[in-house]
């Protein structure tokens, strides 16, 4: 009996209706083939309340291969994704994938040709689009793919020396930070496990993107496969914290950053990166400084942000410009005061 190559890792919480869309995927995307015994499905449960168990006991008696683990409490988003790749995948090769997310037709087969004729790397990138979960059905029923959706423009496979050059094929923010974008050796994810982490979500870099932290060294120092075409459709709206991405951006992405230098991330990787970043950093830094409506997760040090990102031009202007906004506001208290 030939063993499984590919673990499709799934963390879920109440989301039992999302989770069945994907299982659904999957199935019908192995059902019948002569590589269907070369993926392991595993679900992870964090504890959840809803039918989450039905659904997986539905597609168990269907005969999707299917391991099914259930955390006796809920340990939290990131800690179950960690569980994954460091307990539970027992396969060459995994994917970790969000439960709300979706694999075009095809998708499956296509990843495990390119795993099966690139032995030798370690780490894959998948290149995606960016959904709505208002566009959900559109999906499902197999619409034409929305090229302006697409994280990347790049339509041909690549072998790059490193994941630096695939922020040359992309103009979006906070690349590398999708949940479901890559498709790593299980080796590499337990050779780089950083520990489960205290139930403090994005108080930390690693609190925030677990599966970029933990592979962060592969992307910055080692071969990177791109997958150009996107079967994988990354759904966007479904997070709670989605309201709260702007200040996820100037911080822990910006941190995300500083990891990367520190594996050796080039001056040009960091300076483009970086500069994206900035550019849309005014929100969130003019709200760190009136202090309304924070999470408490939301800090910035200020001053350590000027020492040490002062020489990046969009930095520059967006801290010009909270200045004359601060000092508009400061102007107006003033006038608005009794006077003495």
């Amino acid at each position: 009996m030939q063993l499984p190559v590919l673990t499709i890792g799934i963390p879920t919480y109440n989301r039992s209706k999302l989770l069945d869309n994907l299982l659904d995927c999957i199935f019908k995307q192995l059902d019948g083939t002569v590589f269907a015994h070369k993926v392991q499905v595993v679900v992870s449960n964090n504890n959840s309340t809803d039918d989450t168990e039905e659904v997986v006991d539905l597609y168990v008696k269907k005969g999707l291969n299917l391991i099914y683990s259930r955390n006796t409490e809920n340990i939290g988003a990131n800690n179950n994704i960690l569980k994954i790749g460091y307990e539970l995948a027992q396969t060459p090769y995994c994917w970790i994938i969000g439960d709300d997310d979706l694999i075009r037709d095809g998708g499956i087969a296509y990843y495990l040709k390119v795993l099966e004729g690139n032995s030798d790397v370690e780490l894959f990138y998948l290149n995606h689009t960016n959904e709505l979960d208002t566009d959900r059905q559109l999906v499902i029923d197999k619409a034409a793919i929305n090229s302006q959706k697409m994280m990347c423009s790049r339509n041909e496979d690549q072998l790059f020396p490193s994941g630096q050059p695939v922020l040359e094929v992309t103009t979006h923010n906070a690349l590398f930070t999708a949940l479901s974008s890559f498709i790593f050796k299980t080796e590499v994810w337990k050779e780089h496990f950083i520990g489960y982490q205290p139930y403090a979500p994005f108080t930390s870099v690693a609190n925030t993107f677990p599966h970029t932290v933990v592979l962060s060294q592969n992307l910055m120092q080692k071969p990177v496969y791109y997958v150009a075409y996107p079967y994988l459709a990354f759904f966007v709206g479904t997070q709670g914290w989605l309201s709260n991405w702007t200040l996820l951006m100037a911080s822990r992405v910006v941190e995300l950053t500083d990891r990367f230098e520190h594996f050796g991330a080039g001056s040009t990787f960091l300076t483009t990166y970086r500069e994206r970043v900035f550019a849309d950093s005014l929100h969130p830094f003019l709200k760190w400084f009136t202090g309304r409506d924070l999470p408490p997760w939301y800090h910035i040090n200020f001053i350590r942000y000027l020492f040490k990102y002062i020489k990046y031009k969009n930095f520059r202007r967006t801290v010009k410009k909270l200045f004359f906004i601060v000092l508009r506001i400061k102007l107006g208290r003033l006038k608005a005061s009794p006077s003495l």
